[in-house]
């Protein structure tokens, strides 16, 4: 669900020329709308109740909890109450740095495996007193950036290490499935007209079928043009192609999740031709589904160095926010 949703990039976040890691405090009084970023995300919830909302499904929301976001991945957020949170951003360019050595990945562990995997999605629920040091970390991050890149990169060998320490205790969170109310109009978290929110429950609960433009439209007793303006107005693209890029965010994640061949993750999608699906998956992705799957959080692989070396390695700047209210 990234083109047809709001997507923050390296640019907007990292203004700062010369550093690579930006932090900020949020306080989230309201639901925050789907969106996505070319950047990766270290989220500590320190105060409140949600959800959290990406590809994978439904995340909980509570103290403690750890949110792990790889770069183009969606994502969006309910607050059941008041959510307070630190989220820490990762420049392509610094994760490039981060997995440039095999050994220093392997002992990374998992969370940079997460991290550095376009699309890849994970929550922790971490022990409180490990949650607590965490919490000092990524404050300190937030409250006194460090001005050298150097400095930035020890910080954030330092955060990998804490990651990779807690990783063992700390509990994964099940994700419950995305469920069409969802992407209803009613829902806060997809604020599109009636039309497009029907229509994307539709896919969503649908993905397989043979769409085309005329059926879908005939789904929802509508034309084919009255759709399209409206997934336009709202998303910024049209319905089949909104549908190419949902089809291929949930064959990355069948992928990441399930032993599935690439021709039956296609299949599943709605894809029958696995060349076809190939094309489509590399077109949106910029890797093909084989080497996406083995970049997939897991053990570690030559695949991940080779993937950081091929990221943009420019550095774009960031710089630390101010906490923000929503």
């Amino acid at each position: 669900m990234t083109g047809p949703l709001y997507v923050l990039s390296e640019a907007e976040v990292f203004a700062r020329p010369g550093t690579v890691l930006a932090a900020e405090r949020v306080e989230l009084r309201k639901d925050m709308v789907a969106h996505a970023h070319d950047f990766a995300e270290v989220a500590l919830i320190t105060a409140g109740e949600g959800e959290h909302f990406t590809e994978a499904g439904v995340h909980p929301l509570a103290p403690d909890t750890l949110l792990i976001l790889g770069p183009q991945g969606w994502h969006a957020h309910r607050a059941v109450s008041e959510l307070s949170f630190t989220n820490v951003y990762l420049t392509r360019g610094l994760l490039a740095t981060l997995t440039a050595s095999p050994e220093l990945t392997a002992a990374m562990g998992p969370a940079i495996h997460h991290l550095a995997t376009p699309g890849a999605a994970a929550a922790l629920l971490l022990q409180r007193e490990d949650a607590a040091r965490l919490g000092d970390l990524l404050t300190r991050i937030a409250e006194a950036p460090e001005r050298t890149l150097l400095g930035q990169v020890a910080i954030a060998y330092k955060l990998m290490d804490f990651l990779a320490n807690q990783w063992a205790t700390a509990t994964p969170l099940a994700s419950s499935p995305l469920a069409p109310p969802h992407f209803t109009s009613e829902a806060t978290l997809l604020p599109h007209s009636e039309r497009t929110s029907q229509a994307i429950s539709l896919l969503h609960s649908r993905l397989a079928a043979p769409w085309r433009l005329d059926r879908l439209a005939a789904a929802l007793n509508t034309s084919g043009s009255q759709l399209v303006r409206a997934f336009r107005a709202d998303l910024g693209v049209g319905p089949m192609a909104y549908l190419q890029q949902l089809r291929a965010e949930r064959m990355a994640y069948l992928l990441r999740t399930t032993e599935l061949t690439v021709a039956a993750a296609g299949r599943t999608v709605g894809w029958e031709d696995p060349s076809y699906a190939s094309r489509r998956f590399s077109a949106h992705w910029r890797l093909s589904p084989t080497d996406y799957r083995r970049l997939a959080p897991g053990p570690p692989t030559e695949a991940l160095r080779d993937f950081s070396m091929r990221t943009s390695p420019s550095a774009r700047a960031t710089v630390t926010r101010q906490p923000r209210r929503a």
